[in-house]
């Protein structure tokens, strides 16, 4: 009672002088037009007080508003910046003499920071503005992706995740990457995939699906759980075999597939599977059973032909490729980007979302072969070393309990089960370019004799293995469009739709010729011999091709090379 007295007697004093008015109708009151004007009058007064008496407020990052400290600032030099306690006060004096002179009474985080750093870069303090810079996305940018129609329809975890990922990419190009690598990212020079997980996860995970979940233990719920979790503990593919070797995988498989979460960000899951195994046949109906049930596939089977007539299992095949599945064709451990388990390890990471843009190198070296290979081995230090940098703290954030399933499987074996591979894009328009269309095949084994060569040299110092690959990746069309910038559209080989070519590409039709594919088969061979890391390969069709050609594709090709079964660019 004495509390609504309370509201009843500070109510008539604004009542009284008309600053609030009763709506009859809504029962509600109102500011009056008198009332807005007091309340901008009561503001310029508390603005102005301050101002005279000298005190500022700061809305810290913590949703918070303080007195201004300039301490603050010394303190977030010294222990963000590693600054020297001298240069620290001298910059810490020159803010807040800026700051005084701006005569603004309310200051904000993000802009202290602005002028710290202004003040760093005048004084050339550069390495010092890198370590104490914000990591943000603009304003502008943030309301496009908020107003932008596919960001919309794509729904607000995609929009948080692309905000998120914006952040973490100008970490890594400012604060991880050594300056020399990230100019050349920036410049062409080279291409990072899934930027934003640099730093956090590896590329590419073998895994087996018994070490991870107990055989008893085998159900829907728990796959699903599995599949959703591990994804986010790679950047690119996570290879799981295993699921064949009992027979309780096969039958949760369809439905794991069908439900588990796989948003944009988050790693490509493949299911490696010998069609030698026991329950293989179950695990070909599990996944062509997901396969009629979704619109896009979000997991792929890699199949394993060794000691296996493919035939037997080739119409099943060609049915799932038809229906929309992806399928890998394989005569070891891989991956279906191309990168293959050359550890022997049960679980293990791969590093190799660095590639060079070797058309790039071409063009520099003006038709040299020799120099060309000259300017690879040169290119090859500066990323093998980030990339080995990279090993080492994904390792140490791992064992921190980022990545779980990785501490658990592969990091305890780091030396054998943790690899670096430099990946290799755009050989043949960079030969193309050096010799002509008709290149002899021997000088791009020799090309890659030298990069071997110089992996295998700088592997000796660091007591890991580093391989050489030439496997598929996304930006090809990203280096067409930026050497096209630099050199001229009528120079680059390759279009900004398809980009630089990764591996080799192989169109179905010519497996139905007679005698067209010898020289192709042969070079593959040859090439993939020489490339520890892997080589992607891919039998392109068209939506029209007929089941019977996909049939004969497969059968002509298994044991032969390893490949990826793919339907045409924009024929699907």
């Amino acid at each position: 009672k004495s509390e609504s007295g309370k509201f009843a007697y500070h109510l008539r004093s604004l009542d009284n002088p008309v600053l609030v008015l009763l709506d009859k109708n809504t029962k509600q009151y109102d500011i009056t037009s008198l009332g807005k004007t007091a309340i901008n009058l009561v503001k310029q007064i508390e603005e102005k007080s301050i101002r005279e008496s000298g005190r500022m407020y700061v809305r810290t990052s913590h949703q918070a508003i303080e007195d201004f400290n300039s301490d603050k600032i010394l303190q977030s030099l010294v222990r963000e910046g590693h600054m020297p306690l001298d240069l620290a006060h001298r910059i810490t004096e020159e803010t807040k003499n800026r700051i005084n002179r701006y005569r603004t009474s309310h200051l904000t985080g993000p802009l202290i920071r602005e002028l710290v750093n202004a003040v760093l870069l005048e004084g050339g303090h550069e390495d010092y503005r890198s370590k104490m810079a914000r990591l943000g996305i603009p304003v502008h940018d943030l309301q496009q992706m908020l107003t932008d129609v596919d960001s919309v329809m794509a729904g607000l975890e995609h929009i948080m995740l692309a905000a998120g990922q914006r952040v973490f990419v100008e970490y890594l190009l400012t604060n991880i990457l050594p300056q020399d690598v990230a100019d050349m990212y920036l410049a062409g020079g080279v291409h990072i995939s899934n930027l934003a997980l640099w730093p956090l996860a590896p590329d590419t995970v073998f895994l087996n699906l018994n070490d991870i979940i107990r055989e008893s233990s085998v159900d829907t719920p728990s796959l699903v759980k599995t599949f959703n979790h591990i994804l986010w503990e790679a950047s690119s593919e996570v290879v799981i075999d295993g699921m064949a070797d009992t027979d309780s995988a096969p039958q949760h498989m369809r439905d794991a597939l069908i439900m588990m979460h796989a948003p944009q960000g988050a790693a490509h899951l493949s299911l490696y599977t010998p069609l030698k195994s026991k329950y293989i046949h179950d695990t070909l109906e599990s996944y062509k059973a997901y396969v009629s049930s979704v619109d896009g596939c979000a997991a792929g089977l890699i199949v394993d032909v060794r000691g296996v007539d493919i035939a037997k299992y080739s119409d099943t095949l060609s049915d799932i490729i038809k229906s929309g599945g992806s399928i890998t064709v394989t005569k070891q451990k891989m991956g279906r980007s191309g990168i293959t388990e050359q550890s022997g390890a049960r679980a293990s990471a791969k590093m190799h979302s660095l590639a060079i843009n070797l058309p790039r190198l071409a063009y520099e070296s003006e038709g040299d072969e020799a120099f060309f290979r000259a300017k690879l081995t040169t290119r090859m230090e500066p990323i093998i070393s980030a990339l080995e940098t990279r090993r080492k703290d994904i390792a140490n954030i791992t064992r921190g309990g980022l990545n779980p399933t990785l501490a658990d499987n592969v990091i305890k074996q780091e030396k054998k089960s943790v690899n670096v591979i430099v990946n290799l894009v755009g050989m043949h328009e960079a030969m193309t370019h050096i010799l002509g269309d008709s290149y002899p095949h021997n000088i791009q084994l020799k090309v890659l004799k030298t990069a071997n060569s110089k992996a295998a040299k700088i592997s000796s110092k660091t007591g890991f293995p580093i391989f050489i690959s030439m496997i598929h990746g996304d930006g090809a069309a990203r280096l067409v469009e930026l050497d096209a910038k630099r050199y001229g559209k009528d120079k680059v080989y390759g279009t900004p739709n398809s980009g630089y070519q990764h591996g080799i590409s192989i169109d179905i039709r010519k497996t139905l010729i007679p005698g067209q594919l010898g020289d192709i088969i042969s070079n593959t061979e040859k090439t993939a011999a020489m490339l520890g890391g892997g080589m992607y390969t891919e039998l392109l069709y068209d939506i029209d091709t007929p089941l019977s050609d996909i049939k004969h594709g497969l059968e002509l090709l298994s044991g032969r090379v390893n490949f990826t079964v793919k339907p045409r660019h924009g024929s699907s």
